[in-house]
């Protein structure tokens, strides 16, 4: 993995965030590659020829037998010197020299070959149990990038808001336990909690559980009229929340794009994180808000005069509700209608007609 060019990268871009947080991380390197009994030097078929596994032998080395800021100096130096000079004697005798790690007496020299071939048997058998070590992880790559459907799907998967998935408790206590042995506790769970029969609390019933009726949501403040901006909110208010895209959609106004965008988040949140039915969506309300800072500019006018001209900022606000879908509005207003309907009864009586108007009248 040492001449992997992608490691390489990895590397190098990890090397801005170690001098920030070298303090708090425990490093270490685990190499790939295949366990090859017939090999004669290093017993490992490494991916990119001997060479990489002499190189991997070096940084094990130097991993073992110097502190975290030497060794990590010592790959830096051999990554600068290029991927095809990494594993070579010289370039690890000259990086050894330039980051001041004492070859002979530390003891790399004698895990890694005092000649700087990589082929000592303290590292070669490091680098068989490193690779063992991977394996048993299942890592074949040193760098998996996403399987892409395109750019667009891929984003919309990856920061599209979602339901954070829920650990169980059997992984939340090993977590704990492991934290807890190396000193990492934080001070509200490092605090003694009541055990059981100290007055330890019930499960909340499945009534007094928070239950979500709303959504509310809004744009940003963005340049335009509140005036302009609040016949679009008039527009959308009160129908339903894909009608209301669906309007934002062919309208020829300058903000209806953002308004959109608005509205498709709103509907997705309302959705997946507060669990509203999706097909009862509803505009209930929509107003419209000044932004904070009404930037004013000079307004020149002729005969040395001058004006204030004012660029208004404005925002929109919604709230999503579950309400009635266009089928049972429908039925409703059929029934009204129905209702308003007064006729005489569906089956005629077969009685003489009592008191008969004249004759001219019917």
């Amino acid at each position: 993995m040492s001449r992997c060019p992608d490691a390489v990268l990895c590397e190098t871009v990890f090397d801005h965030v170690l001098q920030r947080v070298a303090d708090k991380v425990d490093l270490s390197l685990t190499f790939i590659g295949k366990i090859n009994a017939s090999e004669p030097d290093f017993g490992v078929t490494c991916k990119h020829g001997p060479e990489e596994c002499a190189g991997n032998v070096h940084e094990l080395c130097a991993i073992k037998y110097a502190p975290t800021q030497r060794w990590w100096s010592f790959v830096q130096c051999l990554n600068f010197k290029g991927r095809t000079e990494i594993g070579k004697p010289e370039t690890a005798l000259q990086c050894a020299k330039t980051t001041e790690l004492d070859w002979e007496n530390s003891g790399v020299g004698a895990c890694a070959g005092l000649d700087g071939s990589g082929k000592g048997e303290e590292g070669v058998r490091m680098l068989q149990q490193s690779v063992a070590v991977t394996q048993e992880m299942g890592i074949d790559v040193s760098l998996r990038l996403p399987n892409f459907k395109g750019p667009v799907t891929w984003l919309r998967e990856s920061l599209a808001p979602n339901v954070r998935q829920q650990n169980t408790q059997e992984e939340i206590d090993a977590a704990r336990k492991q934290a807890a042995d190396k000193g990492q506790l934080s001070v509200f769970e490092s605090v003694p909690t009541v055990g059981e029969g100290e007055g330890a609390a019930e499960e909340v019933p499945a009534w007094k559980k928070k239950t979500y009726t709303e959504h509310k949501y809004s744009t940003g403040n963005f340049k335009i009229s509140h005036r302009k901006l609040n016949m679009i909110g008039r527009q959308i208010a009160g129908k339903p929340v894909d009608s209301a895209i669906l309007q934002m959609m062919f309208s020829e106004k300058r903000a209806s794009k953002r308004i959109k965008s608005m509205l498709v988040v709103a509907k997705s949140h309302a959705v997946k994180l507060k669990s509203l039915d999706e097909g009862k969506l509803v505009v209930a309300e929509s107003w419209v808000t000044k932004g904070p800072h009404q930037f004013k500019r000079y307004d020149i006018k002729g005969r040395g005069r001058a004006g204030v001209k004012n660029h208004p900022h404005s925002r929109l606000h919604v709230v999503l509700k579950e309400g009635k879908t266009r089928a049972e509005l429908r039925d409703e207003d059929r029934a009204r209608k129905l209702r308003r309907i007064v006729s005489a009864g569906y089956v005629r009586e077969d009685v003489p007609l009592r008191n008969p108007g004249p004759a001219w009248a019917w």
